[in-house]
């Protein structure tokens, strides 16, 4: 036999329903927003985890290069000594290469640098050891290279746009 529900139990389950219905909505709003939370802090961890290799890594290669720079510091830039140089150098990684350019622009070893690509050099001359980047021409590392207290020459390194990646991160 079928009991006859009442307008109230109907009323009442409609209400619970209805809360129910609320809260799981809300529910889906709050944890969505924690998830998006906890995302953006690990993307932004990793990030700077990443920014923080790349560093190191930086440093590592302006580090060996500025240990370059001061070798030619004390060596007199003669041909033998020049020679030398170039025997070091050229055991570097395809798609890395590089040079050194006089105070005038004159560029000593290696390929010419556009200065206007690259103001890691005028830097250099300034006396700062850097790094600049440009989309075409690829990274360029660049230390000074003293004479007493006056810069003589600029020691560059430059990667090539494709070895970039490659290069930093696997040396």
């Amino acid at each position: 036999m079928m009991k006859k529900v009442s307008k109230k139990q109907l009323l009442s389950v409609f209400a619970f329903g209805l809360l129910i219905g609320i809260i799981g909505v809300l529910m889906h709003f709050k944890l969505h927003s924690i998830v998006d939370e906890y995302m953006e802090y690990q993307v932004a961890e990793q990030a700077e985890s990443v920014a923080g290799i790349y560093n190191a890594k930086l440093t590592m290669e302006l580090k060996r290069l500025q240990s370059i720079a001061a070798y030619i510091e004390w060596e007199q830039l003669d041909e033998e000594s020049l020679a030398r140089i170039r025997k070091a150098l050229e055991q570097s990684a395809e798609g890395v290469s590089y040079g050194i350019v006089g105070v005038g622009g004159n560029t000593i070893y290696g390929e010419g640098i556009e200065y206007a690509a690259f103001p890691g050099i005028q830097d250099a001359f300034r006396g700062n050891s850097g790094a600049c980047y440009d989309k075409n021409k690829g990274m360029l590392l660049s230390t000074p290279v003293f004479h007493d207290k006056n810069i003589k020459y600029v020691l560059y390194e430059l990667f090539a746009p494709e070895m970039v990646d490659s290069a930093i991160v696997m040396n």
